[in-house]
């Protein structure tokens, strides 16, 4: 069959849920799924959006095995989180979920059994931590917002929360289409999303990525 996409975002503030206020990393997956689903190339097989307190390691392991069950080699799997992450003094990268701790290591490993291209955007304190455990991964492109020893940022939603998720956003909306063609490839978005000054709000965001050469070309987007 032809190429289809599938899509994943997971948000969740554990200091919301604690202090009882909104949650804006789970408004800005849920955002982020809506626009992906208006902006993929090809039509869409499954997506899925886990926020708030139903960010539970088990409903993301249940959804990740429904899109490895249904995915060939011709697929684009794309996955955005919006959590709290961290990177040990060992480069060891961790992301909070509702209920547990998912280790990047875990992560890495679920993608190797993924057939088709998996595209990775994270927008957490020490995303670049996942740099470490991606290297083996051939069919994997990783977007990380911010770099190991980095923390995340954002403020009032124009239109989402996070400055990286905002960048996101408008990457997606057409912005990042350097050659203005009408496709989004995830070369493009790398280079857009390298960019600090597409990043708006933010000083201090180094974002980072690790890019197969083959899956430069990959088109992700008709913005």
């Amino acid at each position: 069959h032809a190429q289809r996409t599938y899509i994943l975002t997971v948000g969740y503030d554990e200091t919301a849920d604690e202090r009882g206020g909104h949650d804006h990393y789970a408004h800005d997956a849920r955002d982020i799924e809506r626009l992906l689903e208006t902006k993929c190339a090809q039509p869409v097989a499954g997506a899925f959006c886990l926020e708030g307190t139903n960010a539970t390691l088990a409903a993301f392991t249940e959804k990740l095995q429904l899109i490895r069950e249904g995915t060939t080699n011709k697929d684009l799997v794309i996955l955005f989180f919006s959590v709290h992450g961290e990177t040990s003094k060992e480069g060891d990268f961790t992301i909070e979920l509702a209920d547990e701790t998912l280790t990047g290591k875990a992560l890495a490993e679920a993608f190797d059994t993924i057939r088709g291209a998996v595209l990775l955007m994270l927008d957490t304190c020490g995303a670049g931590g996942m740099l470490n455990h991606s290297s083996n991964n051939t069919n994997v492109c990783v977007l990380a917002g911010w770099r190991a020893d980095e923390s995340t940022a954002g403020g009032a939603r124009k239109p989402l929360h996070g400055f990286y998720a905002n960048g996101i956003h408008a990457a997606f909306s057409g912005a990042a289409d350097e050659n203005h063609d009408g496709k989004l490839t995830a070369g493009e978005l790398d280079v857009y999303l390298r960019n600090p000054k597409n990043i708006r709000g933010s000083k201090r965001q180094t974002a980072v990525s690790f890019m197969p050469g083959h899956m430069e070309a990959i088109q992700v987007a008709k913005p």
